[in-house]
């Protein structure tokens, strides 16, 4: 007997849970936001990567125009020199005050470049000289520029003089270590290095700007500043200063036993800036300023109220004073981009061509400032 036919249900699917299903969700969610952090990383870390690429980049092209511009520098320095010893067309000739400085824009390069004549400052190793005489000579001098260099906020000329003469005759293994140095060199390597002696501050070694109150600061678009003592000092040279380029601050020192060693500085400025005068041909180009140049250190006598006697009387001749320059510090800034590079090279030029006595590079600070704002972002 065939058994009757009964139908059956289809079993239902088990039903999840809805513990389940939450938990499912959330593991997703957490695997999307790693895999979004670790894209999120990856991009981060890809344009720091490109930032430090690109900086860089910027380094050694700003390094390469940096050199080639030293090269157009030493070039045009020997040539000076070959034309006319007194003449440096990169200082304007006998420039009297300031320093002539060169700005050039190419295949995406700025480059700023000035040209600093050491001779036309006083030379800091006269200190150093073993005749006592004439150390003391030296001395006298740097403690009347100290005092005159600006009308505010005098130094203690005594204790920088102290300091720095101190600093000079101190030898290896004594206070301080020095590293061992051949013939005359100072155990100072630039005027910034005065820093670390006693006395010696910034507000007297670099420029300041004249604010009396917050007030007139404010009101003051363009404040006067007052020179840093280190526009008129230098442990590079021969210990001469040269009359073609020096400062008037600088003069006054040559002429301070003078009634008025300021109007004699103003005369000999005079002098030098009367295009009249001038037998310089100009190397600068047809619209560039002539200036006249003393061809000995006895031609000052060809200024007003200078003679023979005022120059015997200061101690001007030819061991104190010349009327060319053989050391140069060309500084030059190339930027390319947000990236500068700063570089300063003390050259000792010579018939047979230049010896580099300081060379220094740094880095602008935003290259790495750059950086850390993209990683904090």
């Amino acid at each position: 007997m065939t058994p009757a036919y009964r139908p059956t249900l289809a079993m239902a699917p088990p039903r999840a849970r809805r513990g389940d299903s939450g938990f499912a969700l959330v593991v997703v969610l957490v695997v999307l936001l790693v895999v979004a952090s670790i894209a999120t990383a990856l991009v981060r870390h890809s344009k720091i990567q490109s930032l430090l690429s690109e900086n860089e980049k910027s380094q050694e092209v700003a390094a390469a125009a940096a050199r080639g511009w030293l090269a157009v520098v030493k070039a045009r320095l020997h040539y000076d020199l070959l034309l006319n010893p007194t003449v440096t067309s990169f200082n304007g000739r006998a420039m009297a005050e300031t320093v002539k400085s060169f700005t050039l824009d190419h295949s995406g390069v700025s480059i700023e470049c000035e040209v600093v004549d050491e001779a036309s400052k006083f030379d800091l190793r006269t200190l150093k000289n073993a005749d006592k005489a004439k150390a003391k000579l030296a001395e006298e001098r740097l403690r009347y520029l100290l005092l005159n260099y600006r009308d505010k906020e005098l130094p203690d000329a005594e204790r920088m003089i102290r300091s720095l003469t101190e600093h000079f005759a101190r030898r290896s293994g004594e206070d301080v270590p020095l590293p061992e140095m051949e013939g005359e060199a100072p155990p100072i390597l630039t005027v910034d290095e005065l820093l670390q002696l006693e006395g010696w501050e910034k507000k007297f070694l670099f420029d300041l700007r004249e604010e009396e109150t917050e007030i007139e600061a404010q009101e003051a678009e363009e404040p006067e500043p007052l020179p840093g003592l280190f526009r008129f000092l230098t442990i590079y040279g021969d210990g001469k200063i040269n009359v073609n380029t020096a400062p008037k601050e600088v003069l006054m020192v040559l002429f301070r036993t003078e009634s008025d060693p300021s109007r004699v500085a103003d005369e000999i400025i005079a002098y030098r800036q009367a295009p009249e005068e001038s037998e310089t041909p100009s190397t600068m180009g047809e619209d560039a300023p002539l200036f006249a140049d003393f061809k000995a250190v006895s031609d000052l006598t060809k200024v007003p109220g200078i003679e023979a006697s005022t120059l015997t009387k200061n101690g001007v001749d030819g061991e104190t004073a010349t009327v060319r320059s053989d050391f140069f510090s060309v500084h030059v800034y190339a930027t390319r981009d947000e990236y500068t590079l700063q570089t300063r090279t003390v050259l000792h030029r010579h018939p047979l061509g230049f010896i580099t006595k300081l060379s220094e590079t740094r880095r602008d600070e935003r290259f790495e400032k750059n950086v850390e704002d993209e990683e904090e972002r």
